[in-house]
């Protein structure tokens, strides 16, 4: 709240860039809890002594492995759970970007005059388009996660069923 109150001038300009503070915030909060699905893959990588840092040591205990796959099974569906988040977070973006055309061809349906110059609506199809591609690039960073820990799965099951 605190943030849209602070653009409330900006989107006087445009109502649809609220949109785009929404859009912004979600993909902060998706970035966030990418980050730290992150630190979690490393951290079970480094457990389980299979890492391409290739710093680790010592290889974790039969025990540790039980309590491994827990982790392993919760770290997986947090990150099923965020490539449907950004999967959202994609369409909206696409939404907010055709949004600017739709509003504007309402407003020429209803005999009204356009609301954004044409330098606003680049403006706004610009910030769009940078979200955009952020959210790509978070999709490509949380798919690499699951490769991960995909791996990590199929590790500790196969060692699991030796021990």
């Amino acid at each position: 709240m605190r943030r849209l109150e602070g653009h409330r001038k900006k989107s006087l300009g445009s109502p649809l860039t609220i949109l785009i503070l929404l859009y912004d915030e979600f993909g902060s909060k998706a970035e966030d809890w990418r980050e730290n699905l992150d630190h979690e893959v490393v951290r079970i990588e480094r457990a389980t002594g299979m890492t391409s840092l290739a710093l680790v040591e010592e290889a974790a205990s039969d025990a540790e492995y039980e309590r491994l796959l827990g982790d392993l099974h919760a770290c997986n569906t947090n990150l099923i759970f965020l490539s449907d988040m950004i999967h959202f977070e994609l369409e909206f973006g696409e939404f907010c970007f055709k949004l600017v055309d739709i509003f504007e061809d309402l407003r020429k349906r209803a005999g009204k005059s356009t609301f954004h110059t044409p330098r606003t609506r680049d403006e706004f199809h610009q910030r769009v388009m940078f979200l955009l591609k952020l959210s790509h690039f978070r999709q490509q960073q949380t798919q690499a996660l699951r490769s991960r820990i995909q791996s990590q799965i199929t590790l500790v099951g196969v060692d699991h069923l030796h021990s």
